[in-house]
């Protein structure tokens, strides 16, 4: 996307408080008109990057202000939750950096005094990267907001949790995967329980690629997203290196459940409809029993959760290779 900017050509200041001094970062307090900051304790500050000189991100986020009023519900939101759950922490420990540099600079002790700016500098730093990183998730999120989105009703916990999760994410993809997580949760609120929100945290980038390959081999029944996983050692999943160390990863993720012997199992219903991509199949009992073997692995609530917010495209040919399994499971199965 590429970065917008505001009518002065500069990002707006303080902008996750959508107001000039609303929201300081990491203890400052903005100024939109002198760019002038302030700050309880005498550090070296001078690396610090102004707000007119942060990622395009944060540009992006200022100018959508005015665009869409979902956008401000969210800037809100979350400048909101900053005020409350980080300026008390902040400030107190800026509170016990100043009594502890008070203290040594009373005993003469340069070398510590020394050490304690470059520690309290190098914990503002941290802040505004992480700063910097969250506004970029905001401002991928802000694109995939629904008009009816409702950003105000966010749960408090629940969004803390996330950013608390989010802040060090420096990964563009797993960034975008935040963003869509959080639109999705203001666009339906409920969507992601705060579990999913743990797990998506303890991903590495190779993990999600995994899962994003597994979701290749979703089919839906009667509603329910699963991925058809027969035989692991046949080509069509080989293809991809889906194999049993794949897949007992994902399990130990969280993401699914996967049976080392046997199949999963559900149960045949009347006028049953199964699903892949844009095919839908109806599938009629023959006889025999009423379960429908439907392979190794299935979803866990995290990992449906998170189904939805992947893109992944069909395999070439697997549609008609789980055809060929349903029907040695005595029943039939008519293309709709």
């Amino acid at each position: 996307m590429r970065p917008l900017q505001s009518r002065e050509g500069r990002p707006d200041a303080g902008v996750l408080g959508g107001q000039a001094e609303r929201v300081g970062v990491c203890g400052l307090t903005t100024n939109s008109n002198h760019h002038h900051h302030k700050h309880s304790f005498p550090l070296p500050i001078a690396n610090l990057r102004r707000p007119e000189m942060l990622e395009p991100g944060v540009i992006q986020v200022a100018s959508a202000l005015a665009a869409s009023p979902v956008a401000v519900a969210l800037v809100n939101k979350i400048a909101d939750l900053f005020g409350w759950a980080s300026a008390p922490s902040q400030e107190i420990r800026m509170a016990k950096a100043q009594t502890a540099a008070n203290l040594i600079m009373a005993q003469g002790d340069l070398e510590v005094q020394a050490l304690i700016d470059r520690a309290a500098t190098r914990s503002l730093l941290e802040d505004v990267r992480e700063q910097e990183i969250i506004e970029k998730i905001v401002a991928k999120t802000i694109p995939a907001l629904s008009h009816n989105a409702t950003p105000a009703t966010l749960d408090n916990d629940w969004l803390a949790n996330l950013l608390a999760k989010c802040r060090n994410t420096s990964d563009e993809e797993m960034q975008n995967t935040w963003a869509r997580i959080l639109a999705g949760e203001a666009n339906s609120p409920g969507s992601f329980s705060r579990k999913t929100i743990n797990i998506v945290a303890d991903l590495e980038r190779a993990d999600a690629e995994q899962f994003v390959l597994l979701c290749r081999f979703a089919w839906t029944m009667n509603g329910t997203p699963i991925p058809l996983t027969y035989d692991l050692s046949h080509p069509i999943y080989g293809s991809l290196s889906l194999n049993h160390n794949v897949c007992m990863h994902l399990a130990d993720l969280g993401l699914i459940q996967f049976m080392t012997l046997g199949f999963h199992q559900v149960h045949l219903i009347t006028d049953m409809i199964a699903s892949y991509q844009c095919r839908s199949f109806k599938i009629e009992h023959t006889g025999g029993g009423l379960l429908l073997n439907v392979g190794k692995t299935v979803f866990t609530e995290a990992g449906e959760q998170l189904l939805s917010i992947v893109d992944h495209s069909p395999m070439d040919g697997f549609c008609d290779y789980v055809i060929q399994q349903l029907g040695q499971q005595n029943i039939q199965i008519y293309e709709q």
